[in-house]
């Protein structure tokens, strides 16, 4: 299977996906500090498209994107597996042959019940249509979308997942009545728009209905972890948990009765005491009973 993946990030995908010996045609990132990482992990090149400053919306995404403009400057100008940046301009002229599949998942904010819940009405929700409009421009066989549950029932009783949908199969599939409460998934078959309704989750592969399946890894006992793509050496201090989330964490763990693995009880308690040592304020110190 060769697949493009956009909004790459770490890539998990590629993580997952290279000891079945699938590969990628392109990915498709544009902060520089995901950049950087699928340079060093996947010999990707520095983005070729970074986001424009000209099409920004509003001075905080203009400051934003010239700031990462000029920090993907300085990332080295090599690498094999081409990084085409804003996947909304990528082409089939841009990458080397067809593609199986196409995965990604695009921009979560506007639709998390977390956020304002903007929908399609927000430029990053829009996004998801973007996908869509990828989809038909690689011929990609398969599609694999990821975002969180609450698209399902953003717009108007999930009329942004039914525009999505409908995007996708080239009909129009209308919300169901009522809209979904624990999850949703379109119907496989060209029913008729009225009887489209989501069950099930949203857009998920039931793996045990296969017979072959027993538990079992597709990579037969191939396993990777999370340290396998971690960049080493010197981390941004803003990817870092705060001491407030940090004292937090150690606080309800102790409140609840509950233990910590210990490799997170350690990294916790390090933060804290990083930034107050530990007899610091109190509002900066690790409840007593996690301190042991």
């Amino acid at each position: 299977m060769r697949y493009g993946s956009i909004c790459s990030g770490v890539e998990a995908a590629s993580l997952a996906w290279a000891p079945l010996g699938w590969t990628p045609a392109f990915l498709a990132e544009v902060e520089p500090f995901p950049c950087a990482l699928l340079q060093q992990r996947w010999d990707a090149t520095p983005p070729l498209r970074p986001l424009a400053v000209s099409e920004a919306v509003g001075d905080k995404d203009r400051l934003l994107r010239k700031k990462w403009a000029k920090e993907i400057t300085l990332l080295p100008k090599t690498g094999s597996v081409r990084n085409l940046g804003d996947f909304t301009k990528i082409q089939p002229e841009d990458y080397d042959g067809h593609i199986d599949l196409l995965v990604g998942g695009t921009p979560c904010q506007s639709f998390s019940i977390a956020g304002l819940r903007g929908g399609l009405s927000d430029p990053r929700g829009n996004l998801m249509l973007e996908f869509t409009r990828l989809a038909y421009r690689t011929s990609a066989r398969w599609v694999v979308w990821e975002n969180v549950p609450g698209v399902l029932t953003s717009g108007d009783k999930g009329s942004d997942f039914a525009a999505f949908l409908s995007l996708l199969v080239g009909w129009e599939v209308k919300p169901p009545s009522p809209p979904p409460t624990d999850g949703a998934s379109a119907e496989s078959s060209r029913t008729p728009p009225d009887a489209s309704a989501w069950r099930g989750e949203c857009l998920t592969l039931n793996i045990p209905e296969f017979p072959n399946f027993r538990g079992r890894s597709r990579s037969e006992g191939v396993v990777s972890s999370l340290s396998d793509i971690l960049i080493r050496g010197p981390v941004p201090r803003r990817f870092y948990l705060t001491v407030k989330c940090a004292v937090g964490i150690l606080r309800r763990a102790a409140n609840r009765g509950k233990k910590l693995p210990e490799i997170l009880r350690r990294a916790l308690l390090r933060i804290v005491r990083s930034a107050s040592g530990a007899e610091g304020p109190a509002e900066a110190r690790a409840p007593s009973s996690a301190k042991a």
